[in-house]
């Protein structure tokens, strides 16, 4: 990561280098150059740059510092709590999701349950209904039985009493 305060850093460098350069004076090209400067024109550049410097610092360059600290804090105390959050936010999420699943299972067995019951009626019921129509039916059938028993009975008297009759009138006597 870049230090946050370059660009602090480079205008104050900019700065110091523009104060330096107005102040100097042009350079001719000429045989007379002098490329060691005198003290005393020296001492008072660098004076003129410890004046400038010196209160910029101080009244610049320290609190704008101090701002992008203070910004650089701020930000990643907020980033820190956003991670927390979202970190409980997840959490959250997670005991959710378990506690849907778990109701999810809770409410499939009580409903397998009610399933089940309601076939083991609906077999008991289906068991004793048929139950009383085989003893109808057995019923029925006994009824039938003697019915057609004493239907058979009178069939057969009826059956001698008109062979009797049909023999009597074609012998034309009694038997």
């Amino acid at each position: 990561m870049q230090n946050p305060h370059w660009r602090v850093k480079a205008s104050s460098h900019l700065f110091v280098a523009s104060a330096t350069l107005l102040t100097a004076n042009a350079a001719h090209a000429s045989p007379e150059l002098v490329l060691v400067p005198d003290l005393f024109e020296l001492g008072g550049l660098v004076l003129a740059f410890a004046v400038l410097v010196i209160p910029l610092n101080a009244l610049i360059f320290r609190p704008l510092l101090e701002v992008f600290d203070a910004r650089e804090e701020k930000i990643q105390g907020t980033s820190q709590k956003a991670s927390e959050v979202a970190e409980r936010a997840n959490e959250l999420l997670s005991r959710y999701e378990t506690s849907i699943q778990t109701s999810r299972e809770e409410i499939n067995a009580e409903r397998k349950g009610a399933v089940r019951a309601a076939r083991l009626e609906e077999e008991t019921l289906t068991n004793t209904e048929r139950g009383t129509a085989e003893e109808a039916l057995n019923a029925a059938r006994e009824e039938l039985t003697s019915s057609v028993d004493s239907i058979r009975v009178e069939l057969r008297e009826s059956a001698r009493a008109l062979g009797r009759d049909a023999a009597t009138r074609i012998m034309g006597r009694e038997l």
